[in-house]
């Protein structure tokens, strides 16, 4: 049996006032982020802190030598993005912190509970072997979960019989 890898330390009222501060953080966004397409994620890419680095030194140029700046590009507009910019790159950091650590204990948890649901199921598929009553209905009505991993096995070895 597997040990388990997570111990909860929440509290039962700590989902509702997670729930609440969410609400509060989707209200406070309402109508100030985009949401991009998963083509348009690919247009325009991640941008990190070394980006946000070399545009301030860009902005650094253009105050000091602005008679190089393009005609096209507007400094005004170009500073305030990128003091936009600026104060967003700490909150994108800190919110990924924070899911990184929720989809981890998620994971944990996961891990857990289906280690759990195994367990059951193995004890299950063993009292189905000896006959005991409505073992055998639970056992069939679980054992779908694994309907196909027989099946996936087979078609893997089938793959790599054809490629020699």
């Amino acid at each position: 049996m597997n040990k388990p890898q997570f111990n909860s330390r929440f509290l039962d009222t700590d989902f509702a006032e997670y729930d609440k501060l969410l609400s509060q953080i989707e209200t406070l966004d309402k109508g100030k982020l985009d949401s991009l397409t998963p083509e348009q994620r690919q247009l325009y890419g991640k941008v990190g802190n070394s980006v946000l680095e070399w545009d301030s030194r860009v902005q650094g140029y253009i105050s000091q030598k602005p008679e190089f700046t393009p005609i096209f590009l507007d400094k005004e507009v170009f500073t305030s993005k990128l003091e936009l910019h600026k104060k967003v790159r700490p909150i994108v950091n800190r919110l990924k912190a924070i899911l990184e650590n929720w989809e981890d204990t998620e994971s944990l948890i996961s891990f857990d509970v289906d280690n759990d649901a195994r367990s059951y199921y193995q004890n299950v598929k063993m009292l189905a072997a000896k006959n005991v009553p409505s073992a055998q209905t639970i056992y069939e009505d679980l054992s779908s979960r694994f309907a196909n991993a027989g099946r996936k096995e087979a078609n893997k070895a089938a793959k790599n019989e054809n490629k020699e």
